[in-house]
C-alpha cells in the first residue's frame, strides 16, 4: 500500500477520534513526519544500501537538511500542552518541505 493512503488513513481515524472524544476535552492530531536525522538514519545513510542518497533527500528538501529530534519534540509538547487544546482532528506536517501532495 502507497505510503499516502496509509497517511490519508491515519489522517481519516484521528478526525473520528477528536469528533468522538472532543466533547471529553481529548484532542487527537498526527505528525506527519518526513527525513529525521537519528542514529539509525546516519547508519541507513552510511551504509549505501538505500537506494535514496543523503545527498538525494537534501536535494528534495527544500528546507535543504533533516530535521533534527527536538523539532519534533517541540511540537508534541506543544500539542500536548494546553495552548493547543482548541486544535484537534489535524494533521500536521513536519517534512521540511518533502512532500508534494495534500497529504
Amino acid at each position: 500500500m502507497p505510503a499516502v493512503n496509509i497517511r490519508v488513513a491515519v489522517s481519516a481515524v484521528m478526525k473520528t477520534l477528536s469528533q468522538e472524544y472532543g466533547p471529553y476535552g481529548i484532542t487527537a492530531n498526527v505528525i506527519a513526519t518526513g527525513p529525521f536525522d537519528s542514529e539509525l538514519s546516519r547508519e541507513y545513510r552510511a551504509s549505501g544500501t538505500g537506494v535514496k542518497t543523503e545527498e538525494w533527500y537534501r536535494a528534495m528538501l527544500p528546507a535543504g537538511r533533516w530535521g533534527d529530534p527536538a523539532e519534533m519534540g517541540w511540537l508534541a509538547a506543544f500539542l500536548c500542552s494546553e495552548r493547543a487544546a482548541f486544535l484537534t482532528g489535524e494533521t500536521i506536517r513536519l517534512d521540511g518541505g518533502y512532500g508534494k501532495s495534500l497529504f
